[in-house]
């Protein structure tokens, strides 16, 4: 829609229960603890991902304040 931002609009009327969008997740991170363990696991996931796939990883957006510069963590709490 102009002016808008990105936008999806239906070409068919939708019912309850339909599925809109379907994504398979990039990065998974199944760490509980509460350590700095998670990050690891964020870290080293990420440089596992081929080159192509982290590029798309970092294009996301990072709406985290608590850092001045774009990072990992703060794209993954903005995303998930």
């Amino acid at each position: 829609v102009e002016g808008h931002g990105l936008s999806a609009r239906a070409t068919r009327d939708l019912k309850l229960g339909d599925v809109v969008l379907l994504e398979e997740p990039v990065l998974v991170v199944t760490s509980n603890d509460k350590g700095d363990e998670w990050k690891e696991q964020l870290y080293s996931k990420y440089q596992a991902l081929p080159e192509e796939k982290q590029q798309e990883v970092w294009n996301l957006h990072d709406a985290c304040l608590q850092k001045p510069e774009k990072s990992l963590e703060g794209i993954l709490f903005t995303n998930c």
